[in-house]
């Protein structure tokens, strides 16, 4: 059995490069090392704009079927993993084609509703997520490291 890493959750496990497969991007890897990081930049180089999105909307439906997987013991098939990212995207883009939630004016400054920006130049920005499930007895942590042009440099 495999290591659990980034690398094998998202790429290398046999489960998720049917994934890969069945949206035509491949998990070929240049050498056993390859970082998660190292592997996006190298499918990142190869594609358009609207394939990268898919790239991190796989890897987000991706853990996601993983989390059901290890917190609900359910298991999500290959084509669920790429419907769910697929709808996803697709809503995130008709959302990005709109005016309706730009223009409403009850957004104010200040009025506690948060806004990703990059951190200055020469810094990194790490943003931390936890969740407490109920019981109280688990847990899920996540943090995201990126660099002032908001590139990801660690997840």
């Amino acid at each position: 059995m495999e290591e659990e890493t980034v690398i094998h959750a998202l790429v290398t496990c046999s489960h998720v490069k049917q994934v890969w497969d069945r949206v035509g991007i491949g998990t070929t890897i240049p050498h056993d090392h390859t970082s998660f990081l190292e592997w996006c930049f190298g499918v990142f180089s190869g594609v358009d704009a609207s394939k990268k999105c898919l790239v991190a909307t796989l890897c987000w439906a991706i853990w996601s079927a993983r989390n059901e997987f290890v917190w609900q013991k359910k298991v999500v098939n290959t084509e669920g993993i790429v419907v769910l990212a697929k709808g996803y995207l697709d809503q995130w883009t008709n959302a990005q084609n709109t005016l309706i939630e730009s223009s409403w004016s009850g957004f104010q400054t200040g009025d506690g509703v948060e806004q990703w920006f990059a951190p200055s130049k020469n810094s990194i920005k790490i943003n931390v997520h936890a969740a407490l499930f109920e019981g109280g007895t688990n847990y899920g942590l996540g943090m995201v490291a990126h660099d002032h042009q908001g590139f990801l440099i660690e997840g």
